[in-house]
């Protein structure tokens, strides 16, 4: 996955539009909802709709039986708050990372391993904490799932990191 993603605002037009939405809805009621016509633009509403459900910022209620064919309906998680979620995964993280390098040098799937979050997610926090200097590149490893090896990491100074980066 690239880190680069351009946004196109499809997210926060589909997020404006589930704030206001009353009752169940579906991915069709959300594309007719925002003047997405029929074609590949319905494929791109879907995978943001998974994405927000992976987030729980919306809610699967499972399918509605009465159509001909089984359609997924979904509901806005109102107790959804984004930055807090965000800063705690953040924070959640960064304690994983200072209390892994107590013990040794670590790698992104161990913080995986422990917190549960993404890897892409690790990996844009390691590569950002590289650059401003609280982490130091050890070497690499093997991987353990798969082909090729992963780059090993370990706190810098641990009072610094978690004066400065722990807040």
């Amino acid at each position: 996955m690239s880190l680069r993603i351009p946004k196109t605002g499809l997210a926060g037009q589909i997020r404006s539009w589930i704030e206001t939405a009353k009752g169940p809805f579906t991915v069709i009621d959300i594309c007719e909802g925002i003047g997405i016509p029929p074609g590949p633009r319905r494929a791109r509403v879907s995978s943001v709709v998974e994405d927000f459900t992976e987030r729980w910022e919306l809610i699967g209620l499972g399918a509605d039986h009465r159509r001909r064919r089984p359609v997924r309906r979904f509901c806005y998680n109102t107790a959804y708050e984004k930055n807090l979620r965000s800063a705690d995964t953040k924070q959640r993280v960064y304690k994983a990372m200072r209390l892994i390098s107590f013990h040794g040098p670590f790698a992104a799937t161990d913080i995986v391993k422990y917190t549960g979050v993404k890897s892409d997610y690790i990996l844009k926090l390691t590569k950002r904490l590289g650059r401003r200097g609280y982490l130091t590149t050890i070497g690499f490893r093997p991987r353990t799932s798969t082909s090729g090896r992963e780059t090993v990491y370990r706190v810098a100074d641990l009072d610094k990191f978690r004066t400065e980066v722990m807040r």
